[in-house]
């Protein structure tokens, strides 16, 4: 599991306003040290009479000695809120609590402020709490759903009469109607009798604290899940009506068709075992691990939505919805302002390659379907593979070292192989891509010509019981003619 991955994750602020917010998280402990009758009212925080419900993981401690029970509305699927809660940990994403308080007493932790595959949480990993204390192994899991961490007590201390301990955390998900959902934090503990014991695991001194942090956390989880939803997590809001009638407009009836087709979901999908791309190139194998969530369904479909700008003549702003499958892709865009608008699609389907577009969408303005169109359609696709790490595992495409930041993948399509160069960087993210591709750059005619694509960014797409991590921005281009003519941001994706 690969934990370093440097400055890909951005810190929370730790100057002055993480001190001033810690500041108040203190006061906040210091005001519930000093109203224990109060206790009762902040063990059920933001549940009211649902923290009487019993929860997964209750059985590991099933007589506590006390416990609290919080909760909080997020607005965003728990689907896309789980990755924030599997990456918690001193030694991973942090807690999404007071840091500053935290580091105060040697936490030595960062809230991430993004979501890493390689910090997901699995049954048999150890929740790190602080660098001195044992971390607390994570027992039980339902993916996207549930996690238990639980420390048992020695039985041998047990049976002996000498002082024990006990507690399970669990973090639980419960989707909502409207697309939202109820986390929910339950923090159990049990100890001998012992004074010691009691002073140390009692709530005298665990609930004032744990309520100010635990609270916080739940509001730092929030947080960030609701703005990677605004950032574009989601499907675009103003795309929603495309997405429910499942193709976009201006397709033909054929183009609809094979839209739709190229949509359906990936049969039967695997899940990403980290262990089986060992054999992979290891810039590769680097990128797959960075990029994907261990246990994570391999799905190969993705529907992308998109806005940038075009050379047509000119820059031009557009936006375009794609699908993007193994077999072939449908790009629907619109592209340029005011009088002069045009709208259409290109796509590589059932081995044929298509450019359909009009202006206005009255005027025809380009069409053409063929092998030129198609041989170029297929090297375009070839590219666009690297888009989806899940889609770089497909068994027809076969890897070649090159050296510790390159490798080619060598992907058949349309009777052809086309050879593509993969760039990985330090940290696992794929930066550059280089093929030659069938095209008529300079207007002389087609032939073959070197094509680049550069990404940048991140963009976590959330799948049920996993994380995969796409390049946020692109920019394309050819080494000769026009150059660069194609630069692109995506607004949300969405893997089946």
């Amino acid at each position: 599991m690969e934990l370093d991955v440097g400055s890909r994750v951005r810190a929370r602020d730790l100057g002055w306003r993480a001190a001033v917010e810690g500041l108040g998280g203190a006061a906040r402990m210091a005001a519930a040290v000093v109203t224990p009758l109060d206790r009762p009212r902040r063990n059920r925080w933001g549940l009211g009479d649902l923290a009487d419900r019993p929860y997964p993981g209750d059985d590991f401690i099933d007589a506590p000695r006390w416990q609290w029970t919080h909760g909080i509305e997020i607005d965003a699927p728990a689907a896309e809120v789980w990755p924030w809660i599997a990456q918690v940990g001193a030694d991973r994403g942090g807690f999404y609590s007071y840091e500053w308080l935290e580091n105060l007493v040697g936490c030595g932790l960062r809230n991430a402020e993004t979501i890493v595959p390689g910090w997901q949480l699995q049954v048999g990993d150890r929740l790190s709490l602080h660098p001195k204390s044992p971390p607390v192994p994570v027992v039980a899991m339902e993916p996207g759903r549930w996690l238990v961490a639980h420390a048992a007590p020695d039985a041998a201390d047990v049976a002996a009469g000498k002082p024990w301990a006990a507690v399970s955390w669990l973090f639980h998900l419960e989707d909502l109607p409207g697309g939202r959902c109820r986390f929910v934090s339950r923090f159990r503990s049990t100890s001998s009798t012992n004074m010691a014991m009691r002073l140390a695991f009692g709530p005298a001194l665990i609930e004032p604290i744990g309520f100010a942090m635990d609270r916080r956390m739940l509001l730092g989880v929030k947080e960030r899940a609701e703005r990677n939803a605004r950032r574009g997590g989601r499907w675009p809001r103003h795309e929603q009506r495309s997405r429910r009638s499942a193709t976009p407009a201006g397709l033909t009836r054929a183009a609809r068709r094979d839209w739709r087709t190229l949509a359906n979901p990936t049969p039967a999908p695997r899940s990403f075992d980290p262990a089986a791309v060992e054999h992979l190139p290891v810039p590769i194998a680097r990128w797959l691990r960075s990029a994907i969530a261990p246990g994570t369904p391999l799905s190969r479909t993705a529907l992308l939505a998109m806005h940038g700008e075009i050379l047509v003549g000119r820059w031009r702003p557009f936006s375009a919805l794609q699908v993007l499958a193994p077999a072939g892709y449908v790009w629907a865009a619109s592209a340029g302002s005011g009088f002069v608008r045009f709208r259409g699609f290109d796509r590589y389907t059932r081995g044929q390659g298509q450019m359909r577009w009009t202006v206005g969408g009255l005027l025809p303005a380009v069409s053409a379907r063929d092998a030129d169109v198609t041989r170029s359609a297929a090297g375009r696709l070839a590219a666009e593979t690297m888009l989806v790490p899940t889609a770089a595992l497909d068994p027809a495409i076969t890897w070649q070292a090159q050296d510790d930041h390159c490798a080619t993948a060598l992907i058949p399509l349309g009777g052809s192989t086309h050879p593509v160069e993969v760039e990985v960087d330090d940290d696992g993210a794929v930066r550059r891509i280089a093929l030659p591709r069938w095209g008529d750059p300079s207007g002389d005619g087609f032939a073959e010509h070197q094509f680049t694509v550069t990404f940048d960014g991140e963009l976590p797409v959330v799948l049920d019981g996993g994380v995969v991590v796409l390049p946020r921005s692109l920019e394309a281009g050819w080494d000769t003619g026009i150059g660069v003519f194609f630069r692109a941001t995506l607004d949300g994706a969405r893997l089946s």
